[in-house]
């Protein structure tokens, strides 16, 4: 018999334990949606009230759809983004040249954008991907799959372990926004490698 018929074996012991989880199933991404959704009241009050800076806007208007951008640049152009499983940087590639942008992270002068990120699990790929480098699930909350944690168990988190969920997050986007010298490469980028600056707003 296989490890997990086991494992389930003893997990549904009862029948009602079973029937509850055939009920739920069907319905596990509306239930990781609201769970979510719970980051957003704490991010809102971190970002945009309590420890608002003055170059930086959050915008957390779509579904579980975080994003941290310079003010003067707008919402759609590099961008840091929590999509709740990865963490990094993003740029809209109808108004930033991605190739370009791509070319000016891999220079020595930008490996402190890099290098803020504690893990790059995608970074600067030669493909068509508007991603430009990011880490995925690496939260830790005393499990043993902290750092590799998958979308089903950073639902639960959000929903069980808000608070010290919502800090890791904020720790991570300080590393950008409170470094002055990473403000000033992200002019930079933002600078260069615009296209249209039409559609940004």
């Amino acid at each position: 018999m296989d490890k997990i018929t086991n494992e389930v074996e003893e997990l549904f012991r009862e029948k009602e334990q079973w029937e509850s989880f055939l009920e739920l199933t069907p319905k596990l991404e509306i239930i990781k949606k609201d769970w979510f959704s719970k980051l957003k009241p704490s991010l809102n009050s971190i970002f945009n009230v309590d420890d608002n800076i003055e170059e930086w806007e959050f915008d957390s208007t779509g579904d579980n759809d975080y994003r941290w951008y310079l003010k003067e640049f707008g919402r759609n152009t590099i961008y840091l983004f929590f999509d709740c499983l990865s963490f990094g940087l993003y740029a809209n590639g109808e108004i930033m040249n991605i190739h370009s942008l791509k070319s000016k992270l891999r220079e020595k002068i930008f490996l402190p954008i890099r290098n803020s990120l504690e893990r790059l699990d995608y970074c600067l790929e030669d493909d068509e991907e508007w991603y430009l480098i990011y880490e995925t699930g690496n939260f830790s909350f005393g499990s043993m799959s902290d750092k590799n944690l998958d979308e089903n168990s950073l639902a639960w988190y959000a929903n069980y372990k808000n608070e010290e969920f919502t800090i890791q997050l904020k720790n991570k986007v300080d590393k950008f926004r409170k470094n002055k010298d990473i403000i000033k490469l992200f002019f930079e980028l933002n600078n260069c490698t615009i296209k249209n600056t039409k559609k940004n707003r």
